[in-house]
């Protein structure tokens, strides 16, 4: 189940794994960021990769790295799991609920606490 544009192709041919649902969340931490929806964007006619930075010019190029990391085309080149994204989003996060309490979200702010809540969820779920 999924919304189009935003589900990955593993999972649109019945296929799917951890990564698919860190794809999902990259997508809809970009459209939060952009207004964009997936079928907005353009995608790398070489690579797939969907083109949205010109959309996000307020944030930094490390959150860029991670969201692209999350929706790459290929599962294999998306983060492992929801720990795998949290530790390059939040790393002193990461420290910081192993040591608290895992729902302790006042760590974080803005996007990317939106991010950590939907990774922490994932992680939950998984």
């Amino acid at each position: 189940m999924g919304v189009l544009g935003f589900i990955p192709s593993e999972q649109a041919r019945g296929r799917s794994v951890l990564a698919s649902d860190i794809y999902a969340l990259g997508l809809t931490a970009i459209y939060w960021l952009t207004g964009k929806t997936p079928d907005k964007l353009d995608s790398d006619p070489m690579t797939g990769e969907i083109l949205w930075h010109q959309y996000a010019t307020h944030i930094s190029p490390q959150l860029c790295q991670i969201l692209d990391k999350a929706i790459q085309p290929n599962a294999n080149d998306r983060y492992a799991n929801a720990s795998a994204m949290l530790a390059d989003l939040c790393p002193q996060t990461v420290i910081i609920l192993a040591e608290t309490h895992p729902f302790d979200f006042n760590l974080v702010t803005g996007m990317r606490s939106f991010i950590c809540y939907g990774i922490v969820g994932l992680g939950i779920l998984v």
